[in-house]
């Protein structure tokens, strides 16, 4: 990415593993802002590994059921840019 331009990133994220009730505090803690996206802690590529929840308050965070990882949202404008490391091979994907 050296000859790009723009910026390179990685959101905050939290992992809950359990205890619904403590969501709220643990993402005060650690400094999330909202909103976060909620995805699932397992990626099997089964259809629930896919499934995504926004949060936009505190109400919404002690509706989320663990295992999860909590992501900031950041406005992307659409683009992502996947990297893949394995060894000294870097790929760099733009989807």
């Amino acid at each position: 990415l050296s000859d790009s331009y723009g910026r390179v990133g990685v959101p905050k994220q939290l992992v809950i593993k359990r205890d619904a009730s403590s969501i709220p505090e643990a993402v005060n803690k650690a400094g999330l802002r909202l909103p976060l996206v909620a995805k699932p802690l397992v990626a099997d590529g089964s259809a629930k590994s896919h499934e995504l929840s926004l949060a936009y308050d505190q109400h919404a965070l002690l509706k989320l059921e663990p295992p999860l990882v909590l992501q900031e949202f950041v406005n992307h404008g659409g683009v992502l840019f996947k990297v893949y490391i394995v060894g000294e091979a870097i790929r760099v994907v733009r989807r």
